[in-house]
């Protein structure tokens, strides 16, 4: 084996190694970025976690669908609102008072209490009352025509010192109903 030596050194410190081939070329890349790499593991992990729980949402939803509900669940008040206004409205309260007693659930008086079936009403109603009214007049004929005469307004204004307390209620008569919303 030889050397090859320029010809112009003459001394051997002078000489050197030939580059090696392996030093001047790069390291080589990695194949996949250790970053990247992580965000991808982290990925997946929170994939399959997420499809654990949609399977676990999924079973519980397929057991709160199919499991008995008691009587008295929250969730069944409308069915008992909606069963009791139909049972008075048609008359059939001794029948709800019996499967009420048999199955449990609230009772009608409980539902009214906790104000689910009645709502508010206008109810316009003739009310005749009967007052005395302070009448200036120079007899009681005459005073009985000035009240008789009277416009609305002025009886009002007589009203106005009186209060339901002073009033014979003599009778009343409910005329028509609106809800009162």
């Amino acid at each position: 084996m030889s050397i090859d030596t320029p010809t112009t050194i003459t001394n051997i410190t002078e000489l050197t190694a030939a580059p090696s081939l392996v030093s001047t070329a790069r390291e080589p890349l990695p194949l996949v970025d250790p970053a990247k790499a992580a965000k991808l593991r982290a990925i997946i992990q929170a994939r399959a976690d997420t499809e654990r729980e949609a399977a676990r949402l999924r079973a519980e939803n397929e057991q709160l669908r199919t499991a008995p509900v008691p009587a008295d669940d929250p969730r069944m008040r409308h069915i008992w609102v909606a069963a009791a206004l139909v049972a008075e409205q048609e008359e059939y309260c001794g029948q709800y008072d019996a499967i009420i007693d048999t199955v449990g659930g609230p009772s009608r008086q409980d539902l009214r209490d906790a104000g689910d079936l009645d709502r508010s009403f206008r109810v316009r109603t003739h009310i005749t009352l009967e007052v005395w009214l302070e009448i200036n007049a120079y007899s009681e004929d005459d005073a009985i025509r000035r009240v008789d005469s009277l416009y609305l307004a002025d009886v009002r204004e007589h009203l106005e010192s009186h209060s339901l307390d002073d009033a014979d209620l003599e009778s009343w008569d409910a005329r028509e109903a609106e809800a009162d919303d």
